[in-house]
C-alpha cells in the first residue's frame, strides 16, 4: 500500500478517535493536544506525505484502535511506530536536538 492511502486511512482514524486533524505551519513539527476540550493533531502543513504517515502513525500508535477496522498495513504501520516509540528508536525531534 502507497504512503498515499495509507495517509488517507489515518486521516479517517483520526474521525473514528475524534481527532480533529490541522495542517498549520508548526516548524517541521506533528503533535496531539487538547484545545477546548477537544482533542486536535497539528501536522506541519510543508512536510511530506511519507512524513505526514509517520507522523500520524506515531501520533496514534498509543490510541485505542483494537474495536476500529484498518486495512492491515496500516495497523501494521501503527505497531512499528508503537513499537519505535517503546524502544526510542526514533527519529528525533526538533525538542531533541542540540
Amino acid at each position: 500500500m502507497d504512503d498515499q492511502t495509507i495517509l488517507h486511512h489515518l486521516e479517517e482514524l483520526a474521525g473514528h478517535l475524534g481527532v480533529e486533524l490541522r495542517y498549520e505551519a508548526a516548524a517541521g513539527r506533528a503533535g496531539l493536544c487538547v484545545l477546548r476540550g477537544k482533542k486536535v493533531a497539528i501536522i506541519d502543513d510543508s512536510l511530506r506525505v511519507a512524513e505526514r504517515v509517520d507522523a500520524l502513525a506515531s501520533i496514534f500508535a498509543d490510541q485505542p484502535t483494537e474495536d476500529i477496522y484498518l486495512p492491515p498495513a496500516v495497523r501494521e504501520r501503527l505497531l512499528r511506530s508503537a513499537e519505535r516509540e517503546k524502544t526510542g528508536d526514533h527519529l528525533p525531534g526538533p525538542e531533541q536536538e542540540g
